[in-house]
C-alpha cells in the first residue's frame, strides 16, 4: 500500500485526536501514529487490520434474493391450511456457512438485525455450518419465474409452487 505525504499527514491527525478521545486506545493510536509518520510502508496494512473486505454489490444482491424468498416460503406456508408433504424446517433459513460463505453471512445479519429488515429472521444464528450457495442458487432459479406469476397476481406461494422450489435444492 502506498500513501501519499498529504494521506500521511491526514491520518496522522486523525490518529492524533483519536488518542485524545479514547485514553483506553491511546498506545494503539500513537503507535499507528507513529507508523503514519514514519512512513513504515511494511505496517501500513496492519493500520486496517480491522476491517473486512468489501462485499461486492451482487452479492448484497443475492442474500437480499435469497432472504426474499426464505420470508416467502416461511410466509406462504404459515398460510397453508394443508401443510402435508411440506416439513416446516425445509422452509426455514439456514443461514450462510461462517467458514466460507462469511461475507454473505456478514451481510444477511447486518441487513436483518441492524437495518431492523426482514422481522422473521431477527433471532436466527446465520450460520449455517455448511456452504449454501449451491443450494440457494438453485432454489432461487425455481423460485424467481414463481415469483415473478406471483407478482402479477399478488398472490402467495402455492403448497405445489413451495414444493417445488425446496425440491429444487435436493437435485444436485
Amino acid at each position: 500500500m502506498k500513501l501519499t505525504k498529504i494521506e500521511r499527514l491526514i491520518l496522522s491527525n486523525q490518529y492524533r485526536i483519536l488518542a485524545s478521545l479514547y485514553p483506553d486506545e491511546a498506545k494503539a493510536f500513537e503507535t499507528n501514529r507513529k507508523v503514519v509518520e514514519e512512513g513504515y510502508t511494511y505496517q501500513y496494512s496492519w493500520l486496517a487490520d480491522h476491517l473486512s473486505s468489501e462485499v461486492p454489490e451482487e452479492d448484497s444482491r443475492y442474500v437480499l434474493d435469497v432472504l426474499d424468498m426464505f420470508s416467502d416460503l416461511l410466509f406462504s406456508f404459515d398460510q397453508l391450511t394443508d401443510k402435508s408433504g411440506i416439513d416446516a424446517y425445509d422452509v426455514k433459513f439456514r443461514g450462510f456457512d461462517g467458514n466460507n460463505e462469511t461475507s454473505l453471512m456478514s451481510y444477511a445479519r447486518f441487513f436483518v438485525q441492524d437495518l431492523d429488515r426482514y422481522n422473521e429472521f431477527q433471532n436466527h444464528d446465520f450460520n449455517s455450518h455448511m456452504p449454501t450457495t449451491a443450494l440457494y442458487s438453485r432454489m432461487l432459479e425455481v423460485y424467481r419465474p414463481i415469483k415473478a406469476a406471483c407478482r402479477e397476481g399478488m398472490r402467495r406461494l402455492s403448497k405445489d409452487e413451495i414444493i417445488q422450489i425446496i425440491e429444487s435444492k435436493k437435485l444436485a
